[in-house]
């Protein structure tokens, strides 16, 4: 995270391991649907190549099959036991990790560092490697588009626009949220979702945490 922001006071964790708040994945949902996506449909089968302890995917288990591998997976035996290390940006590993599991959508939260890039442009680069996945849906800091080495990914034509949630969440537990750390869901998808110009839009946290009530409530 020291790439977008000034020391917070609180020491940098290995691999940058923050345990994804579980009402940002409501406000995946909430936008989703917002831009007249199913998000039943579109999250059916997931896959989280930076799962770490499994927020994202415990936060999804009632709209998805839910798969999970990371580059450290001895950290999280709980989630990831007997699994064998995936590098993210890699795009041999990946692709074949993809095509095993037959997932429709790739969703993460990937580390902040310099390897942010590569992980997203490697995730990005599987909807032509593997036509039959529909969607990417990556979980950053607002500012992170503000990068020249980035601008070829946001004018991809698969890129398909960004969910920002319009709070700020407590990424340190016990810190109680409202932190420096602005999040938006960046996403990119194949045409057959139908998600054909790029939008914008913005979801408050009441409308992410009910998506995420309804979800829950249906397991």
């Amino acid at each position: 995270m020291s790439e977008f922001y000034a020391p917070s006071g609180f020491a940098r964790r290995p691999a940058d391991f923050y345990e994804t708040p579980p009402e940002l994945v409501g406000g995946l949902l909430s936008g989703l649907q917002a831009m007249g996506v199913d998000p039943f449909y579109a999250l059916r089968s997931v896959l989280d190549p930076c799962a770490g302890d499994g927020a994202i995917l415990r936060a999804l288990r009632g709209v998805s099959q839910v798969h999970g591998s990371d580059l450290h997976p001895e950290r999280h035996p709980t989630i990831l036991a007997g699994r064998k290390p995936i590098d993210a940006s890699k795009p041999v590993p990946i692709e074949k990790l993809i095509r095993a599991l037959g997932v429709s959508s790739i969703v993460t939260n990937p580390p902040y560092g310099r390897e942010s890039f590569d992980i997203v442009a490697n995730c990005v680069s599987m909807l032509a490697s593997v036509p039959k996945l529909s969607l990417v849906a990556v979980l950053l800091p607002i500012q992170w588009q503000a990068a020249g080495t980035r601008v070829p990914l946001f004018r991809s034509p698969r890129y398909s626009g960004a969910i920002t949630c319009c709070w700020r969440p407590e990424w340190i537990e016990g810190t109680g949220g409202g932190g420096k750390i602005a999040s938006c869901w960046f996403l990119w998808a194949n045409p057959f979702l139908g998600m054909f110009a790029a939008r914008n839009v913005f979801v408050a946290k009441s409308e992410a945490l009910s998506a995420l009530s309804k979800v829950t409530a249906d397991e």
